[in-house]
């Protein structure tokens, strides 16, 4: 260690001294210019009242957005619509329904021309896990044809590897002669990539992505090869050739210059200079540790210490250097230039010296800290106060030095009605003082704060207590008069089984008030509610408890809902439960007219289905025949293996064995279909082709004609050797 503080003494330059401590010169930014400005949509304006005046964190800011959210969603101008949700998306949870009005931003600035807006919505649900709010997605895209639609969210599912949903997407571009990038060999590459006998395959996947030029897919494989040094060298300059600003790439390529070349800092040298003169504290903070590592590289660091100094938060970087390790005045001194620029982070710094520094005391210096400090208490811009406490709160060494100012902090963010800062202080005082901590949440949610007040109402729901429940319910209820749809769902499935939570609360099962709920979701857009809608006014609840149907008119409007909105899944559900009477009122014409629906949406076998129920239950063979036909022509095994059947027997139709053949040999999906050929050849004395087709059977999974096969099979075989 003295070897090293001799080297850095070697370094030294004098810089120009400060006597005296002054206030930092702000351009003049006042909140009343700022709020006035930004009434009139001025994005500038909103940004700096969102940096300096921590809008919409606190109070004040909080209800200014909610008016603002308003005339934003009206504008015509996508770009600062865009804007505006950037910051909206940091702070939405706050919000009654925020999510949803952070997306609604999106799609009003798509529809006016801004095409990033609706990248940033497919992420927002993928990165999320939004499931369902995904397939609706898809759906919707698949139906509006929009070609740009069809590729960025194509995109965005390979990357996120929801390949299943991709697939349709990815046909409709074939068919569209859309270019699908090496997003198809990403796919591959993601299925082989830690298979040790895939490598040299591995390989020229990997160089068709790296030589496509596209940014997140490279990106995206860069983090995959990470382990892969060489590779990961590759794909990082790659992406710095694409975008040579990005500095987080530059000190990834640093990390894995130091792991490729330990003995050889040049290359490791030559990026962080690059990542440092971007203006990276992190990026100069490594780089002035190698040059004053060794000597050789003294006049080196002298040239690029000259540069540095005309930068910001590399200048910031030096400052804290020198302040620990060589001359503290010095750093001491390019801190306070800094600060006098208006740097918040070199008044922050300034603010915490270290006082106790291996026993380093300095009158002057403990002037300059309390001074700051009290500068940054005192100033009208809170965002100051906010970076103050954040670094001491999460600096264990700081925390215990500064303790007294950190609450004082604290107090004065509360105070101020930070609402972020108090779920902060809620979390952190969360065991040491449960009291205090909860004395943070119900200030959060009286200020407004809608994450706070439905965490405090998962509290008391989420628990035995039945008394807690009714708490949280109630906590729920007030959210749902005000429109929080996650209260309303909570709301409708409580209603529901309220049993669910304890067997005490049976008494409060609402299945009238659930519908009330669960329709309000609908009525906000919410399709997945449908079904449930469905199975509450037929079945007064949950289709597996005991309860009666209280609108059966109301249950249709959503059954066509479900058809118009091509559910086959539980179209298909409900058809089963009107033909089997499970938990409905058992009504085949229904089942049919649903299953026709089906149909419709492009499931043929449907038709089969339909003309099953006509010959087996309704006994109309005529009608029956008619579906198997229609089916047939739509291409459903299942119907033709029934014509066959009625052409074996005879049914409706003249017996004709040679056109059963026929039309079972259409459908050898059917193992019915399959078995009847084996006895047709059989019965034609052509073995060769019944013993061909018993096999097949026996190769299938377990079916009804397994045993009478294997018997057959059996016959023939025996008869074939005599």
């Amino acid at each position: 260690m003295k070897k090293l503080v001799s080297l850095y003494l070697l370094v030294i330059i004098t810089f120009t001294s400060c006597t005296h401590i002054h206030t930092p010169k702000i351009k003049k930014n006042t909140k009343s210019h700022l709020l006035h400005r930004a009434k009139q949509l001025d994005i500038n304006a909103i940004e700096k009242l969102n940096q300096i005046y921590l809008f919409p964190k606190t109070k004040e800011g909080f209800e200014f957005f909610k008016i603002l959210y308003k005339d934003i969603l009206q504008s015509s101008n996508p770009s600062k619509i865009l804007a505006f949700a950037k910051i909206y998306k940091d702070h939405y949870n706050m919000f009654i329904n925020g999510k949803e009005k952070y997306v609604k931003l999106l799609e009003r600035a798509y529809k006016l021309g801004e095409k990033d807006a609706f990248d940033k919505i497919v992420n927002f649900y993928l990165d999320n896990s939004f499931y369902k709010k995904q397939s609706q997605l898809l759906k919707e895209v698949l139906k509006s044809q929009d070609l740009y639609k069809i590729s960025t969210l194509y995109k965005a599912l390979t990357l996120h590897y929801s390949f299943k949903k991709q697939k349709e997407l990815e046909s409709l571009m074939i068919e569209k002669n859309l270019p699908l990038g090496a997003y198809p060999e990403y796919k591959k590459l993601s299925k082989i990539f830690y298979d040790e006998n895939k490598k040299e395959q591995t390989e020229k996947l990997l160089e068709v992505i790296l030589n496509s030029n596209d940014y997140k897919l490279i990106e995206k494989v860069s983090s995959l090869v990470m382990f892969s040094a060489n590779s990961h060298e590759k794909f990082l300059n790659k992406l710095i050739q694409l975008d040579k600003r990005d500095i987080n790439i530059y000190l990834r390529l640093a990390n894995t210059y130091n792991k490729l070349y330990k003995d050889n800092k040049t290359k490791q040298i030559e990026i962080l200079k690059k990542a440092s003169l971007l203006d990276s504290y992190e990026a100069t903070t490594r780089l002035i540790k190698i040059y004053l590592g060794d000597r050789k590289y003294i006049n080196e660091y002298s040239s690029f210490k000259q540069q540095i100094l005309k930068l910001n938060e590399s200048k910031r970087a030096l400052a804290n250097f020198l302040y620990r390790y060589i001359d503290k005045q010095r750093g001491i001194n390019l801190l306070k230039g800094l600060a006098q620029k208006g740097n918040a982070k070199a008044m922050i710094d300034l603010a915490t010296l270290n006082r106790k520094n291996s026993g380093y005391y300095n009158p002057q210096e403990i002037k300059t800290i309390n001074k700051w400090q009290n500068f940054i208490l005192k100033s009208e811009k809170p965002y100051l106060r906010s970076l103050l406490r954040k670094k001491l709160q999460t600096n264990y060494g700081l925390k215990e030095e500064y303790s007294t100012l950190l609450r004082e902090l604290e107090e004065k963010e509360s105070s101020e009605n930070n609402i972020y800062t108090l779920r902060d202080l809620k979390y952190k005082y969360v065991y040491k003082n449960k009291e205090l901590s909860d004395a943070y949440m119900q200030k959060a949610m009286k200020l407004g704060d809608t994450r706070s007040t439905l965490d405090m109402a998962a509290r008391e729901y989420y628990t035995k207590d039945v008394e807690r429940v009714k708490k949280g319910i109630a906590i729920y209820e007030e959210l749902a008069k005000k429109g929080e749809l996650t209260a309303i769902k909570t709301l409708a499935e409580f209603y529901i089984t309220p049993s669910f939570r304890s067997k005490k609360l049976i008494h409060l099962k609402d299945p009238k008030k659930a519908a009330k709920y669960y329709e309000k979701l609908f009525q906000a857009g919410d399709t997945e509610v449908i079904s449930e809608l469905v199975y509450l006014y037929l079945c007064g609840g949950k289709c597996y408890q005991k309860g009666k149907p209280f609108d059966e008119k109301r249950a249709q409007f959503f059954i066509e809902k479900l058809i118009e909105q091509k559910d086959k899944k539980e179209v298909d559900y409900i058809a089963w439960k009107y033909y089997k009477g499970s938990h409905f009122k058992k009504d085949i014409q229904k089942a049919i007219y649903l299953y026709e629906e089906i149909g419709k949406m492009g499931y043929p076998i449907y038709y089969g289905r339909i003309g099953h129920i006509y010959f087996q239950d309704l006994k109309d063979n005529k009608k029956a025949l008619e579906y198997f036909r229609y089916g047939s022509e739509k291409g459903s095994m299942e119907a033709k293996s029934w014509i066959g059947y009625f052409y074996y027997k005879g049914i409706e139709v003249e017996k004709n064995i040679n056109k059963a053949q026929e039309y079972f040999k259409q459908s050898q999906e059917i193992p019915y279909s399959i078995f009847q050929l084996a006895n047709i050849f059989k019965n034609k004395k052509q073995y060769k082709d019944a013993i061909k087709y018993y096999k097949k059977i026996l190769s299938l999974p377990e079916n009804p004609y397994k045993k009478q096969s294997e018997k057959e099979l059996k016959i023939l075989q025996k008869e074939k050797k005599q």
